[in-house]
């Protein structure tokens, strides 16, 4: 089962208010058991439930197939937990994003979902601004892409640079510019570097991690 614990942003107070918790459907064969895995969480509170990750990544997974997992799969829990909260398969910063959420739209035409979901990475070879630049850029074609006004989370987003003074940097102005966008609900940082001490290593928090937290 995977899982998402993305950072909701407080417009008002520009401070972390909860880490909400949020299953994700996955789109291999334990889709079918995935209303039974599911129920756990759903029963104990959580309510948000994500789609599948990356799936315009995957040569398998059509914008068609994944309409019809979800229909399968998610619609039907709308009906058991009244406040659950949808959000979208999260689509990475692949050029042909934009069609898969329009295929996808087009395929799941009538499907409940209260966001969508998008993963933003900094190139290596771009300095901060740079990466800045094209993060605005790529969410401006998020917006364009979804239906007018739809509220988006980021679930994942970092930067390759090489360097931490980079990445920290990085993500101080990306959280900047998330507060002041209104469509943007939601941001996940992810330091997408090799080694797994990236935010927390031996307990507690790196120079990342608390760059991270206090963004």
């Amino acid at each position: 089962m995977n899982y998402a614990a993305e950072t909701r942003l407080d417009d008002s107070l520009h401070k972390l208010i909860g880490v909400p918790f949020a299953p994700m459907l996955r789109i291999d064969e334990a889709n079918t058991h995935f209303t039974s895995e599911v129920t756990v969480p759903l029963t104990a509170g959580a309510k948000y439930i994500l789609g599948p990750n990356e799936p315009n990544e995957i040569s398998s997974s059509s914008a068609e197939s994944v309409a019809d997992v979800w229909k399968k799969r998610i619609e039907p829990l709308l009906d058991e937990y009244g406040n659950l909260k949808t959000v979208s398969p999260a689509v990475s910063s692949n050029p042909n994003f934009a069609e898969w959420f329009k295929d996808f739209r087009a395929a799941c035409k009538g499907c409940h979902i209260d966001a969508w979901a998008v993963h933003i990475y900094g190139n290596e070879d771009r300095t901060v601004s740079e990466s800045m630049v094209k993060l605005k850029e790529y969410i401006k074609e998020v917006k364009a892409a979804i239906p007018s006004g739809a509220k988006i989370w980021v679930t994942e987003f970092g930067n390759r640079a090489k360097s931490i003074s980079e990445k920290k940097e990085y993500i101080v102005q990306a959280m900047e510019y998330f507060r002041s966008e209104p469509a943007i609900e939601v941001a996940g940082a992810f330091p997408h570097i090799e080694s797994n001490n990236d935010f927390v290593d031996n307990g507690s928090l790196t120079e990342l991690g608390k760059a991270w937290v206090n963004a």
